[in-house]
C-alpha cells in the first residue's frame, strides 16, 4: 500500500505529462502552417491534407483499439505513443535535410505521428478509469485540461522557435518535441513497471478474459453512435479553430505572425481555466447539461466575434469561447464511460473517432472552402457545428420518443400533449441549416442528394425508427469522408463525388437488404 501511494501519484505527474505533450504536438501544426506552406509550396487545401492523413492513421488506431484495447497493458500502450510522437516529431525536424519537395516523405512522417498520438488519447483515458476509478470525474478534466495547456502553449513554441523569414525553420519546433516525446517515454517506461503490480493490469489475464467473448460489444448499442455524432459536429469547431484561426487573423486582419498565434492563445487560456475548475461545476451541474449549455452559448459567442470589427472586443470574446469549450471533451469522455464502465477503451474510442473524423474532414474542407470563398462562409459553418451537436444530443437522448410519435401520427401526439408544433420547427430549422450549409460545398443540384440518400440507404437495412436515424447519421459521415478523400486524390468535384459515394452506399444496402 505505502508503494502505491508514492507511485501511483508520479503516473499521474507523467499522464499529465504525456497529455501536455500530445497538446503541443497536435496544435503546432496549425500554429506552424504559414511557414510549412512556405517552405513546401503548398496551398492550404494540401496543409490541412497533412491533417487528414494523421487523422487517417488514428482512425485506424481507434477501431483497432476500441475492438481489443482492453486485452492490451494500457501503460504500454502509452508509453508506444510517446514513442511513435517521438519518431514523428525527430523526423518531421530532420526534413529540411530532405529538400522543399518531400511533401510526400512529411505526410508519411505526419501519419506515424497521428496514430502515436491517438493511442495516447485514446489509452489514457482508460488509464485514468481503471487506475483511478474513485478520482475520474477529478483526473480526467485536469488531464484534459494539461492538453488545453499544450494547445495554449503550441503557438508560442513556433513563434519562439521560427523565423517567418526563413520558412525551413518550420522543422525545429518539431525536432525539440520528437526529442522530448523520446525522453519521456523512457521515464514512463521505468515508471509503469514499478506502478503495474497496483493496478489492474497486474492480472492481464482476467482482464482479457472479459473482453475476449464480444470485443465490439459497445458498438452495438445505440447510445454509442449519438454519442460519436454528437463528439464529431463538435470537434469539427474545435479542429477548424485550432488549424485555421491564426491564418484567419493574419489573413482578414492582417497581423504579423506572432500576435495572430497569440490570438489562439487566448482561446486555450479560457480552456485550460475552465478544464481545471471543471470537477468543481461537475459537482453543481450535471454533466450533461453542462454540455449542452456551452455548446449553444460558444456558438452564439463566436457568431459575436465574427460579427464584432473591435480586436480588443475579439480578444475578450475568445477567452471567454475558450471559458465555455474547454470541458466539453472531458465531459463527453465521462459521459461515456459512465454509459460503458467495464469499457473504458472501447468508451473512449468513441470519442477519439469523434476526434479523428473531426480532424480528418474539417482542416481540409475548411482549407478548400477557403480557397475558393474566403473566410466568412467557413468560419459560420464551423459557428452551426456547435449547435447541432447539442441539438442531436438533445432530440435523440432527451425527446426521442416524442420524435417517434410526431413521426407517425401528428394527430395521436398532438391529442397526448406533445407540442408538435414546436418539434417540427426544430427539425425544420436543422433541416434548413443543413441545406443551406451544403449547398455552398454541394450545388444546389446535389444538396437534395446528400440529405435523401443516407435515409434511404439505412432504411434498405434497419427496420427500427431508431436504427434508421442512427445508421443515416454514420452513412451520410462516412460518405462524405470517403467522397472529400476522392475528389482531393482524383481532382474532382467535392459534390458530385460525394453523391456517387452516397449512391453506391444505396446499391450496395439494397443488395444487403435483400438477402
Amino acid at each position: 500500500m505505502r508503494g502505491a501511494k508514492r507511485i501511483l501519484p508520479l503516473l499521474a505527474v507523467l499522464c499529465f505529462a504525456l497529455f501536455l505533450l500530445y497538446g503541443v504536438y497536435f496544435n503546432a501544426f496549425g500554429a506552424n502552417a504559414e511557414s510549412m506552406m512556405a517552405f513546401f509550396g503548398i496551398t492550404e487545401s494540401r496543409q490541412g491534407f497533412v491533417m487528414t492523413i494523421q487523422s487517417l492513421g488514428g482512425i485506424v488506431m481507434t477501431v483497432l483499439l476500441g475492438l481489443f484495447g482492453e486485452r492490451l497493458h494500457k501503460l504500454y500502450g502509452l508509453l508506444a505513443g510517446a514513442v511513435l510522437v517521438g519518431v514523428a516529431g525527430v523526423t518531421i525536424g530532420t526534413m529540411p535535410l530532405y529538400g522543399n519537395d518531400s511533401y510526400g516523405l512529411l505526410l508519411v512522417f505526419a501519419l506515424i505521428g497521428g496514430v502515436g498520438y491517438i493511442t495516447i488519447d485514446l489509452l489514457m483515458n482508460g488509464v485514468i478509469a481503471d487506475v483511478f476509478p474513485e478520482k475520474k470525474s477529478t483526473l480526467l478534466p485536469i488531464v484534459h485540461g494539461f492538453y488545453g495547456l499544450g494547445a495554449m502553449l503550441a503557438p508560442l513554441l513556433v513563434t519562439w522557435l521560427t523565423d517567418s523569414s526563413r520558412p525551413a525553420t518550420f522543422a525545429v519546433p518539431y525536432l525539440v518535441l520528437g526529442a522530448a516525446a523520446l525522453v519521456l517515454g523512457a521515464v514512463f517506461w521505468t515508471v509503469s513497471r514499478r506502478a503495474t503490480p497496483h493496478t489492474p493490469y497486474a492480472d492481464m489475464t482476467a482482464l482479457r478474459d472479459r473482453s475476449v467473448a464480444n470485443p465490439a460489444e459497445i458498438f452495438r448499442d445505440k447510445r454509442a453512435w449519438l454519442y460519436l455524432l454528437c463528439c464529431f459536429l463538435y470537434l469539427c469547431f474545435q479542429n477548424g479553430i485550432a488549424v485555421w484561426l491564426p491564418n484567419y487573423y493574419k489573413t482578414v486582419h492582417h497581423m504579423a505572425g506572432g500576435a495572430a498565434n497569440a490570438m489562439l492563445t487566448l482561446f486555450f487560456l479560457g480552456a485550460l481555466v475552465v478544464r481545471m475548475l471543471s470537477p468543481l461545476v461537475y459537482k453543481r451541474m450535471p454533466v450533461r447539461t453542462f454540455y449542452l449549455l456551452t455548446c449553444f452559448l460558444s456558438a452564439g459567442v463566436f457568431a459575436v466575434l465574427l460579427l464584432t470589427p473591435s480586436l480588443a472586443v475579439q480578444r475578450v470574446l475568445l477567452v471567454l469561447l475558450g471559458l465555455l469549450q474547454g470541458a466539453e471533451v472531458p465531459a463527453l469522455v465521462i459521459l461515456c464511460c459512465e454509459t460503458f464502465p467495464t469499457r473504458t477503451a472501447s468508451a473512449s474510442s468513441i470519442i477519439v473517432l469523434g476526434v479523428s473524423l473531426s480532424a480528418l474532414i474539417a482542416p481540409t474542407v475548411l482549407g478548400r472552402l477557403i480557397e475558393q470563398v474566403g473566410y466568412g462562409i467557413p468560419l459560420w459553418g464551423l459557428t452551426a457545428c456547435l449547435p447541432l451537436s447539442a441539438a442531436v444530443l438533445l432530440l435523440f437522448v432527451l425527446f426521442y420518443h416524442k420524435l417517434f410519435a410526431i413521426t407517425f401520427d401528428e394527430s395521436f401526439s398532438r391529442a397526448t400533449g406533445v407540442r408538435v408544433g414546436l418539434y417540427n420547427t426544430f427539425l425544420s430549422v436543422l433541416t434548413a441549416l443543413t441545406i443551406v450549409l451544403g449547398m455552398r460545398m454541394m450545388g444546389a443540384m446535389l444538396i437534395s442528394s446528400l440529405v435523401i440518400f443516407p435515409a434511404l440507404s439505412a432504411m434498405r437495412v434497419r427496420k427500427s425508427f431508431r436504427g434508421v436515424v442512427i445508421l443515416a447519421g454514420i452513412l451520410s459521415v462516412t460518405c462524405f469522408c470517403a467522397g472529400l478523400t476522392a475528389s482531393y486524390l482524383l481532382s474532382t468535384p467535392v459534390g458530385a463525388t460525394v453523391v456517387i459515394a452516397d449512391l453506391l452506399t444505396f446499391l450496395v444496402c439494397s443488395i444487403v437488404g435483400k438477402k
